[in-house]
């Protein structure tokens, strides 16, 4: 294996720009890096910047297609960077196909899927029909609901991270917890399109659970559990300030939390699907590959969450269906982190995978 240590001075210093990409391929390889940005800096998105982008996909799009000649695969992490996805552009024009690497929804694992990660990955929009035929093994599913999730660490998480928070109040009697994500991740800037960002759709549950407590009489709170990875980064005060009677937490563990909750309300966030481990309804408010009719309530764009609180705290969980689908992503869907707990390494796993998407060999694509 060669590896080429890349640098866009490099790329633009190259002579071999020859080929050029379609308006449409130029969007999806830039769109999530303009969107990140733009987030923070909205004067920046100009015509010019947004040619700067252009021509930079461009090049290094021709960069990647010298150095993949011969080549008969690509293994990408994620792939939404404008390098990688101008790689992946390049692996298709190609004729090569294309792996896809990201951190698995469950513990120690990795998503290596042909055709993308999260939303855009190889399972989703499977119908129900496809979980219902999952031939599920009583003990492995047994060891599936023992699982441990491994509470991240705080970003830079100096001095008094409570101060503003609620950790060390007792959570209330009935509530149902939100699980905020990274602000500008894929999952929030790509795959959430009926909120632009977390504060609108933190608000929107606030005000739609009000509802639902009026039209029901419940007295459910609303509890908001921070990223940790936001830390430092995201200032949510504004938005602790504006909803006085919701509680936010910051470094609780998530898993606590999940446990004891009505529901759990997330955009599309991986901690949804630990929450289905803990059997709890599960709403998502955006594009999620786990938005299966009977196993997560999804919330549709012309949905009121208020009615969709109430279908989901009135039926119980589908246990058997919810089941057979986290077998298939346990046992099936992602592989074996090379790492494991015990401190043994085998890269295995990782290597069958790779070779079931070279020879067409993944059962869930036929």
């Amino acid at each position: 294996m060669k590896v080429y240590p890349l640098t866009l001075e490099r790329v633009a210093t190259s002579m071999f720009c020859q080929h050029s990409l379609e308006p449409d391929q130029i969007e999806r390889i830039t769109r999530y890096y303009r969107l990140k940005k733009v987030l923070k800096h909205p004067d920046l998105d100009t015509p010019r910047w947004r040619s700067r982008l252009r021509r930079r996909a461009i090049e290094w799009y021709n960069l990647f297609r010298r150095k993949l000649a011969g080549a008969e695969l690509l293994v990408v992490w994620n792939g939404f960077s404008i390098p990688l996805g101008s790689a992946v552009a390049a692996a298709k024009s190609l004729g090569l196909k294309t792996v896809f690497c990201e951190n698995g929804v469950l513990p120690n694992s990795v998503a290596m899927d042909p055709q993308g990660i999260n939303f855009a990955n190889s399972i989703t929009g499977k119908p129900v029909e496809f979980y219902q035929s999952i031939t599920v093994d009583p003990q492995k599913a047994k060891e599936l609901f023992q699982m441990n999730f491994r509470q991240r660490p705080l970003r830079k998480a100096n001095g008094d991270v409570s101060a503003d928070c609620d950790d060390d109040k007792p959570l209330p009697h009935r509530y149902v917890l939100f699980v905020m994500q990274v602000h500008d991740d894929t999952q929030v800037v790509l795959f959430s399109p009926r909120f632009r960002c977390l504060e609108d759709a933190v608000t929107y549950t606030w005000d739609r659970l009000e509802e639902y407590n009026a039209r029901t009489g419940d007295t459910l709170k609303l509890v908001v559990k921070e990223h940790p990875s936001d830390f430092g980064r995201a200032d949510y005060s504004a938005l602790r300030a504006s909803l006085p009677d919701a509680y936010f937490l910051r470094k609780r563990p998530v898993s606590e939390t999940i446990a004891s909750a009505q529901a759990v309300i997330t955009l599309n966030s991986s901690v949804g699907v630990e929450g289905l481990l803990y059997l709890r309804p599960v709403i998502t408010l955006a594009d999620a590959f786990y938005n299966i009719p009977g196993v997560v309530h999804h919330l549709r764009p012309h949905d009121d969450l208020a009615d969709v609180l109430a279908d989901a705290i009135d039926k119980p969980v589908n246990v058997e269906l919810t089941t057979r689908f986290l077998y298939f992503l346990r046992y099936d869907y992602l592989v074996p982190t090379p790492r494991q707990p015990d401190g043994s390494v085998s890269f295995e796993a990782a290597a069958e995978r790779i070779l079931d998407i070279l020879d067409d060999r993944l059962t869930w694509l036929k």
